[in-house]
Parts: structure tokens; C-alpha cells; sequence
């Protein structure tokens, strides 16, 4: 990802809708999982400028890895323990921490099956990974390129390549899934216009009227999805483990 996209989600992540809703959902399904325990050592892959790495502070010991220089600085300016450092080959000793988060990085990643063996490696034997990761191929748009992502996934492609790693679901389910409909409409539309030469995130400043009520929204998404799975959604969230 470019510098500049680094800078724009910086200055997004505080209060826009999309970054709101996603770190609340990612937070409630943490506290859901880990009920009670802290003190946990923890590592958040893909850590970008910190905005969700702050987030998991509450946890126990958190660190962050990112191989961009310029997303590092915002994360070191949260005060964040962070690190530069690629994703093939992690700077950790093997069976080093509780939790270990990947969220929307795997998408980045040429060699998904390789990151997660790593991860794995890295993992205590009752530890366990949390990622997310956009949903549906259909979707590709100019976003994607933008970001350089390699793919999106769905459930099950996303289940094939955790396995294949040796890792076991805990729990997998959509989300992003209220507005799913009206989204998936604007990227698809999106498709149909002439190729942009130089693409950008779907990233649309919005009135701060209609700001609120889409975070609203997927505050109520949060609230169902701590109780059941969900079938659809622009997204991905998954908690895995080792074998036992």
C-alpha cells in the first residue's frame, strides 16, 4: 500500500463508519472468546498505524509487525510496542504468544498458506489466531487493486487454507452483513465504469448524519453476531487454533 493510502486510513480510522464498526465487532468477538482471562502476550500481524492494535492492549502485553516504514510511525506515536518486519518469517521464538491477530492483511499476502504455518509457529499450543478478511471474489473492484490485495476470500476457501496449514476453526462467520446489499451494489456498479488509472479505496466521506447511523447499524450487526454466525457479508472473521 502506498504512503499516501496509509495516511488517508489513518486519519479514517478514528471515527469513520467502516473502521468504527469493524474494531467493535473485532473487540466484542475477542471479549466473547476470552471471556475473563488478561495477561495474555500478544501479537497483531499487519499491525498498520494501531488503530485496532491499541484496542488489544486491554488483553494483556500486545505487539505490533508491519514491513511499512510510514505505518509504523503512527503506531509508534499510540506508544505502541511495534516492529518492522515481514510476514514470511516472524522475529519471535516459536510457541511465543497467547493470541496472535491478523486483520485484513492475509488478503496482502502472496503466499497465504505460508504466513499461517509461521503464525502457527509462533503460536503457544493453546493459543489461538484471529483474522479477518474481505468476502467474495465477485467483488473485486479498483478498491482491491488500490490496496493490493492478492484475492478475497469466502467461507470455505478460507476454511481450505486454514486447514491446509494445520490449524482448526474455533468459529468463522461473515460480517459487515446488514448493509452487505447496498454495498455490494456500489462495488459492483463501481465494475461497470471505465477502468480508473489510478484506483482508491472505497473510502467515501459521508455526512457526519449519515456517519452515525451506519455506525449505529453495525453496533446492532455486533450485537447478533456475539450470538449467532452470519451467512453473508463483505467480510470474514475467524478464530483458529492448533490441533489438539
Amino acid at each position: 500500500m502506498e504512503d499516501k493510502e496509509i495516511e488517508r486510513m489513518c486519519e479514517f480510522e478514528e471515527n469513520y463508519w467502516w473502521f468504527v464498526g469493524r474494531k467493535q465487532i473485532i473487540i466484542s468477538t475477542l471479549q466473547n472468546q476470552l471471556k475473563d482471562k488478561t495477561n495474555l502476550k500478544i501479537l497483531d500481524v499487519g499491525c498498520g498505524t494501531g488503530g485496532t492494535t491499541s484496542s488489544l492492549t486491554k488483553f494483556g502485553t500486545t505487539y505490533g509487525t508491519d514491513f511499512s516504514t510510514k505505518a509504523l510511525q503512527f503506531s509508534n506515536k499510540r506508544g505502541l510496542n511495534v516492529l518492522k518486519s515481514g510476514v514470511y518469517e516472524l522475529p519471535f521464538i516459536s510457541e511465543t504468544f497467547d493470541i496472535i491477530t491478523i486483520f485484513d492483511t492475509l488478503e496482502h499476502i502472496k503466499d497465504d498458506l505460508l504466513v499461517l504455518k509461521e503464525l502457527k509457529r509462533i503460536l503457544k499450543n493453546d493459543g489461538l489466531i484471529f483474522l479477518t478478511v474481505p468476502a467474495y471474489q465477485f467483488l473485486w473492484s479498483d478498491h482491491d487493486v488500490s490496496l493490493s490485495h492478492y484475492r478475497r476470500y469466502n467461507a470455505k476457501k478460507l476454511s481450505i487454507v486454514v486447514e491446509r496449514a494445520g490449524l482448526k476453526k474455533v468459529r468463522i462467520s461473515y460480517m459487515i452483513t446488514i448493509l452487505f446489499p447496498a454495498l455490494a451494489i456500489f462495488r459492483l456498479v463501481s465494475k461497470l465504469k471505465k477502468s480508473n488509472p489510478n484506483p482508491t479505496p472505497s473510502l467515501i466521506r459521508v455526512p457526519k448524519y449519515v456517519n452515525k447511523f451506519l455506525k449505529k447499524v453495525l453496533s446492532l450487526e455486533n450485537k447478533i453476531l456475539q450470538k449467532i454466525n452470519l451467512p453473508f457479508g463483505l467480510s470474514l472473521i475467524c478464530i483458529v487454533k492448533k490441533f489438539d
